[in-house]
């Protein structure tokens, strides 16, 4: 009886153990189907991103004080560009400039701008605008893109 009695009491304990241990890990285990903070910004910078892309066949991501932003909006606006294909974020103007350019590093490798789009694929950055403007290779695919 007394067996009996010691082994209840500890299928008791265990089972309180294993109850608060479970209750803890609900506690402070985020939920697999619920995004972090971090997660949700960047949902929210793809969702802008990516409708800029689709919206504008040219996309410039740049900031107002920035030179070689500056060096690429130079070089496109040398050509007669539609002005509902042609779009410019200022980043520096955005409460979610972080977590815009994160998202862009993530499609084109870099968080740098300028960040110059054209027909939704990545082009580069200001020196490679200005090049491509040089060499015909950016005024080739403005065309391509019927931008021009």
């Amino acid at each position: 009886m007394i067996t009996l009695i010691n082994y209840l009491g500890y299928r008791k304990r265990m089972l309180r153990v294993s109850l608060i241990r479970a209750v803890r890990s609900i506690a402070t285990a985020s939920s697999p189907t619920s995004p972090s903070p971090r997660e949700v910004d960047m949902s929210v910078a793809k969702t802008f991103v990516d409708g800029i892309l689709k919206q504008y066949k040219v996309a410039v991501f740049s900031k107002t004080y920035c030179p070689y932003c500056t060096k690429a909006k130079t070089a496109l606006e040398g050509f007669k560009l539609r002005p509902d294909a042609y779009y410019v974020v200022e980043l520096d103007k955005r409460d979610d400039c972080n977590d815009i350019q994160d998202y862009l590093q993530t499609i084109t490798g870099a968080r740098s701008v300028p960040r110059v789009f054209i027909n939704g694929k990545f082009f580069g950055g200001g020196d490679d605008t200005a090049a491509g403007a040089q060499n015909g290779l950016l005024e080739k695919k403005l065309a391509e893109a019927g931008a021009i």
